[in-house]
């Protein structure tokens, strides 16, 4: 998109970490997937981490230029159901074996510890997801760059309850704020 890449100075380049966070249902998935489609066009392979399996046959061919031959999709089956680790972790095994590639994972703000997968709900337990993606961004922090790809990490926005600062906020945590070069 001519409008994205003047935005951010030229687009995209490999090497770099992106969050893309809005309002609910403004586009971030479908965005992302034009993303992958333009980065195919460069020659790029894509990864899909889809924790939400929410992806449908309908977005996927609905996106102009995006080849399905190359794209690969992670997501639960009825065999087996993801947990936030086996996310993160099967990304990690691609992103340092697949260089110059894009990941996506849609979205670090589903992430569902296995620990948390077995417990009972309360409102006692906090999200385990925040601290493994920090995890994650430190494993993969150097690595990025070094196998100059793209990872994308799309975040829903969370009321701010304190009463201090901005009304909404990104859900994840901090750390992968700062690992982020485009925002």
């Amino acid at each position: 998109s001519p409008a994205l890449d003047l935005a951010l100075s030229g687009g995209i380049p490999t090497g770099t970490w992106v969050i893309m966070s809005g309002a609910p249902k403004c586009g971030k998935s479908l965005t992302s997937l034009q993303l992958a489609a333009n980065a195919q066009k460069a020659g790029m392979k894509v990864f899909y981490s889809d924790v939400e399996c929410r992806l449908k046959k309908m977005n996927l061919t609905g996106i102009a230029g995006l080849d399905l031959n190359n794209f690969d999709i992670i997501q639960s089956t009825k065999e087996k159901i993801l947990s936030a680790e086996d996310h993160l972790n099967t990304l990690i095994d691609l992103i340092k074996s697949e260089p110059h590639s894009v990941f996506i994972l849609d979205s670090s703000s589903a992430l569902c510890a296995s620990k948390e997968m077995v417990e009972e709900i309360t409102s006692a337990t906090r999200a385990l997801g925040p601290k493994l993606l920090a995890s994650f961004c430190r494993q993969m922090g150097g690595v990025i760059p070094v196998q100059d790809s793209i990872i994308i990490i799309i975040q829903h926005l969370i009321a701010n309850t304190s009463g201090y600062g901005v009304p909404w906020m990104e859900d994840g945590g901090q750390k992968i704020r700062y690992q982020v070069d485009v925002k």
